[in-house]
């Protein structure tokens, strides 16, 4: 009669923790897509809650937030100070921290208006603040906040689950990755990169599976894509700009993951001292097994708190390094392009496939694309002033959504995580992704204008 009991109040307990585990896994899924995908309008904009809620701050707060950044940029000038190993680790660390504390003093001058004029200007200082350093510091708090909803409470795991048949055998990764593209997608390539970052550290991905998703999919964000198609006058293609760039970002990774360096990476390499967790084959009863494994996930994740509080921490630990850095770079990038004709010479790499394909407007293409290694709306900039035709703008509009890599945010980014890659690796992937995305958009443009 006891052990009955016994075997009665476990079946009960355990169908009570299930109970708790459905409502923690729809409840904090339904928040979690409702902030990053689903759009609504507010005050005349229709956009997504993280959207929403980034432009009521600089809305509200516009006059502090220089003030804001300069606070938050300060911490990667402190552990520089401090001699934080992690600044000092190789050379190219060396070199990026004193980046960046060039950076964190570019944006004390641009926000008290101190120094030369070919920085403080609006074309050049005001233009990085404003448009690049204060959006991406919005962005990731506000994203920071909303990203437990996705990953720690079974969302991630249950569509991961449905897209392992296509995930793994197309880009050697496990299905969860197709959650953080569309996240960074939609979010922010910063956004991405903490999720794999997490990810990693917890033996949910392997080092190469890591270098993967954050070379090849925490790519611009949505906020980006209209500022680029705005300012390339190609809003009235919205739909196929999005969707064509969207397609010929997994186009390309399809191919960059098969060739150096990405393909030399170990497999089975996993964050030190981690045990790996890796994802089982799923033949049948795809969608059950899914939610399974999700309710499994909600049940053991840690209180909500813990989980805000870790994404917060470590957003903002990595945010002013990459504030220092998108200040200086993007900086750099506008002083070259005014000053000298260094991207129109280094160019003239792209022009024999432009040439190849016979696309229009090569120099101004060309040039353009030499330009996104610095900054993601450098190209756009570029685009407009050389007066491009509509199909080159397109071409011009897709290089640095699919290229990802740059230096002003990603690259800082990506290397204050301790996702396993190098510098010289990242330019290497610019340049072939860059290539490869050219001859890419330039078919597409003469298939659809």
């Amino acid at each position: 009669m006891e052990i009955a009991q016994d075997k009665a109040g476990l079946k009960q307990a355990t169908a009570k923790q299930n109970v708790v585990a459905a409502i923690r896994f729809v409840a904090y899924s339904f928040i979690g897509i409702g902030a990053f995908f689903l759009s609504f309008e507010l005050g005349g904009e229709d956009t997504f809650l993280v959207n929403h809620i980034g432009r009521f701050i600089k809305t509200t707060f516009q006059d502090y937030l220089p003030y804001a950044v300069i606070l938050i940029a300060s911490g990667a000038v402190i552990q520089i100070i401090r001699r934080d190993p992690r600044c000092f680790k190789d050379s190219v660390s060396i070199f990026l921290s004193i980046m960046k504390s060039i950076g964190f003093l570019m944006i004390i001058l641009v926000t008290f208006e101190i120094g030369p004029n070919f920085l403080i200007s609006d074309a050049i200082g005001q233009t990085v603040l404003n448009k690049v350093v204060i959006a991406v510091a919005i962005t990731i708090s506000v994203a920071a906040v909303f990203l437990p909803f996705l990953l720690d409470f079974g969302l991630v795991d249950f569509f991961g689950v449905i897209m392992r048949p296509i995930m793994r055998p197309i880009f050697k990764c496990p299905g969860l990755s197709a959650v953080i593209a569309v996240t960074a997608y939609l979010g922010n390539f910063a956004v991405g990169h903490i999720a794999v970052d997490s990810l990693y550290k917890r033996g949910r991905l392997s080092g190469k599976e890591a270098a993967i998703i954050g070379t090849g999919f925490c790519t611009a964000s949505l906020p980006f894509l209209l500022v680029i198609a705005s300012i390339l006058d190609l809003m009235d293609h919205w739909i196929f700009y999005f969707w064509s760039s969207l397609f010929i970002t997994f186009a390309t990774t399809f191919i960059t993951i098969r060739i150096w360096p990405l393909s030399a990476k170990k497999q089975d390499s996993y964050y030190h001292g981690v045990e790996p967790v890796f994802e089982p084959e799923v033949n049948q009863k795809v969608i059950r097994t899914a939610f399974k494994v999700a309710l499994e996930v909600a049940g053991k994740a840690d209180p909500l708190i813990h989980r805000l509080w870790f994404f917060m921490r470590e957003s903002f630990h990595m945010l002013g390094s990459i504030l220092c850095g998108a200040m200086f770079f993007a900086s750099l990038g506008l002083i070259i392009n005014n000053y000298t004709d260094l991207f129109a010479y280094f160019g003239y790499i792209f022009w024999p496939f432009l040439k190849i394909l016979n696309a229009p407007d090569i120099l101004v293409i060309a040039k353009s694309a030499a330009t996104s290694v610095f900054d993601i709306v450098l190209p756009a900039i570029i685009g407009m002033e050389g007066g491009a035709s509509l199909e080159a703008r397109y071409i011009i509009a897709t290089i640095p959504v699919s290229a990802i890599i740059f230096l002003a945010a990603f690259i800082p980014c990506i290397l204050s995580t301790e996702i396993p890659v190098k510098l010289s690796e990242l330019l290497f992937l610019w340049l072939v992704r860059t290539i490869l995305t050219i001859c890419f958009a330039t078919m597409i443009a003469k298939l659809y204008f």
